[in-house]
């Protein structure tokens, strides 16, 4: 009789202690605190909307054109309509430069010179958007790009050399305390690792130099227009290079000849085009069918 009683006791209360508290806080706890800390980050829109308007975006954008986002990405926050803006004089040099669907603005300067044009559309798409235009009163838009430079300066970030030609990168802030340098001919890899709305910010202490013929994969949902470049001071586009990103430089930007920017240029002095160059403020890096999950290689002119 004495086996019968100890067994019967000990089996049943065990198990449903240990199951019952184990489970409810382990998941609710967990979820809560995971959404709030990654909405908080300003300089990281795009991870926000990407949870509420995953579900009713998916029907508005079927009317709109198919490569345009169905979330507010970086290059919309900080470049808003603007393709250039400088803070003392924008020069197109040599052979005519081409801005694609955006403005060009200075202020409080007001020198915009030499020969460019404005194109609806791009090379790699058929879609029509509005031609951008030259904006006299951008003063308002000025305080902003000084305000976004400051904050994504700011931003936490982890380290990262300072040639980066031939390496792969992940989303994430990215920060080399002196330059960012591309050698000769080199490819960067960006890995969006299938996440919705990746995005990536390098930031650099002093400058931003792309040697000539340098490009880009964009691979597993990476997009140019999630991706954006803070410089302590200037930078420096090679000549046939291609950048994917937004350029938020503390003084000058400078494009070689026949160099692209998928993005926008934001300076706090002069930006200065050397011959032909190439801006596409919405470079939207997909198939045609609103797809970004393929792999995009950015292959040099010609």
């Amino acid at each position: 009789p004495t086996k019968a009683p100890t067994e019967e006791p000990t089996n049943s209360p065990t198990k449903p202690p240990t199951e019952s508290p184990t489970d409810s806080p382990s998941s609710l706890p967990s979820m809560e605190p995971t959404e709030h800390p990654s909405d908080s980050p300003s300089f990281l829109p795009s991870m926000a909307p990407s949870r509420n308007p995953s579900s009713s975006p998916s029907t508005s954008p079927s009317s709109q054109p198919s490569s345009q986002p169905s979330f507010e990405s970086v290059s919309h926050r900080v470049c808003e309509n603007f393709a250039v803006h400088a803070r003392t004089t924008v020069t197109f040099d040599g052979v005519t430069s081409t801005i694609h669907h955006g403005d060009v603005g200075v202020s409080p300067g007001t020198s915009i010179t030499g020969a460019f044009k404005f194109a609806n559309g791009d090379a790699s798409s058929s879609i029509t958007i509005d031609e951008g235009e030259l904006v006299d009163d951008s003063a308002d838009f000025a305080l902003k790009v000084l305000d976004a430079h400051a904050e994504a300066m700011e931003a936490q970030s982890v380290h990262m050399e300072i040639e980066i030609g031939g390496l792969t990168f992940t989303p994430g802030n990215y920060r080399s305390n002196s330059a960012i340098n591309f050698a000769h001919g080199t490819v960067v890899t960006l890995d969006g690792l299938n996440d919705p709305n990746p995005v990536f910010l390098f930031i650099a202490g002093s400058t931003l130099v792309t040697a000539a013929d340098t490009t880009f994969i964009l691979m597993n949902g990476a997009k140019a227009e999630n991706v954006y470049w803070a410089l302590g001071t200037a930078a420096t586009l090679g000549a046939n290079s291609v950048l994917e990103g937004s350029i938020l430089a503390g003084t000058a930007i400078t494009f070689g000849t026949q160099s692209t920017l998928h993005g926008c240029a934001l300076a706090q002095s002069a930006v200065t085009f050397e011959s032909e160059g190439s801006v596409e403020l919405d470079h939207y890096n997909t198939n045609g069918q609103g797809d970004a999950s393929s792999v995009f290689h950015r292959h040099l002119r010609g």
